[in-house]
Order: C-alpha cells, then structure tokens, then sequence
C-alpha cells in the first residue's frame, strides 16, 4: 500500500479516505483483500476511529464490504456499479463541457494542449497511475474552465467505481484511445462548438466495449467475482 504525507491541516478522517481511496483506484488495495484497521492506523500514524470512518463512507459507496464480527474487504471490479457512477459524471460533464466552450480563453486551450502532449509522453513512457493522474487533472481543468471547480469534487466522490476499471484498463490495454479523445474535447472548446463538445465528451464517457471487458478480465481474473 502507498500512503502520502498528511497535508498541514489535513483532518484524519480526510486523510484516511483520501489514502485508502488511491490505493483501491490503483489496485494497491486489491479486489477481495481484507482491510484492517490496525495496520492502516499504524501506516498512516492517526488513531482507529477516523480509519473506522473512512471505511464506514467508503462501504456506503460500496467500494468496501464490512462484514459484522468479522471485518472489512475491497469488493470485487463490478462492471454494472460502475456504469452507475459513469452515468452520473456524464450527465455533470455534459453541462461543464457547454460552460468551458463559452468561457475558454487562448491560454485554457494553450494550457489543455500542453495538457495533451504530458498526456502521450506518459502514455509512452510512464505507469498506467501517472497516465490516470494527467486524466484526471485534463478534465479537472475542464471543470476550472467551467467554472464549476466544486462540482468536480462532487463528480470525484460519485465515481469510484468508475475510477477503478479506468485504472484497470490502463494497465490491461494500452493504446491511445483516451489522450485521442481528449483530443477531440479539446478541439470542440476551441472552436467553441457545444454539439461537437458535447458529442465528444459522450464517447469519452461511453462506458466500456464487451470486447474490452473481456480483455480486463482476462488479464485480471482475479479481481472479478468467481
């Protein structure tokens, strides 16, 4: 498990959920394995109950099963719990990307271009992590753009689920399929086309193919229920 230095004035239950919650997107934490309260009070060096509380949140969003008397495990990669959460953000991303297109200044779209270029450096030379990092700061930059930075966070705590088979997928099938999407966002911004904006962020936000389920589960059998 890979734990971060608390940030000044960071509270404990934050910290713990943020931590935990990395480490489950990444797979440090994998599918099926227990979670024990202890050894995570002692890794990140704060007391039991806001590790209890973080994982009471995270069982709530059920990322984490508890199991009364017995203890706590990452639950298995659920293709439909998933899709759930991908419903949401699109449904918030389509109204953000319609935002950016009417706010977007030269130096957004010079800053989202630079954006797209770390984008394939790490897609060619670095981890899936650092290539789900630069995901996540493109389309919060969006969101800043939009002028709907707090709304980006209420997209974060929905999507989890969705978070996880990103990661997942990153590590099973590495190809250039999401920096070319980007792409295509970023081209809509600047021309300030909301059909175009919003068509793109559809396809971004489609979900997974049959195929490309196949292709994680065939890779990670291990994190699907049996």
């Amino acid at each position: 498990m890979k734990v971060r230095r608390k940030h000044a004035g960071e509270a404990a239950r934050e910290y713990a959920l943020s931590v935990i919650k990395e480490n489950i997107i990444s797979f440090d934490l994998a599918p099926g394995s227990s979670i024990n309260i202890n050894e995570l009070a002692a890794q990140l060096g704060i007391s039991r109950t806001p590790i209890r509380e973080a994982i009471l949140e995270l069982s709530n969003e059920k990322i984490i099963e508890v199991y009364p008397q017995i203890g706590s495990m990452v639950s298995y990669v659920d293709f439909e719990i998933a899709n759930d959460a991908r419903f949401v953000r699109l449904a918030i991303e389509r109204a953000v990307i319609e935002e950016a297109c009417e706010r977007a200044t030269q130096q957004d779209i010079e800053e989202l271009q630079l954006m797209l270029k770390m984008q394939e450096l790490y897609l060619e030379n670095g981890s899936a992590a650092q290539v789900l990092e630069q995901d996540n700061d493109f389309h919060r930059k969006l969101f800043e753009i939009g002028g709907k930075e707090a709304a980006f966070f209420v997209k974060d705590y929905l999507s989890i689920h969705f978070d996880r088979i990103r990661s997942l997928r990153l590590n099973a099938i590495r190809d250039s399929k999401t920096v070319n999407e980007h792409r295509a966002i970023v081209e809509a911004v600047k021309n300030k086309d909301k059909e175009m904006a919003r068509s793109a962020i559809d396809k971004h936000l489609s979900g997974y193919s049959l195929e490309e389920q196949t292709q994680m589960r065939e890779k990670y059998p291990q994190y699907f229920k049996k």
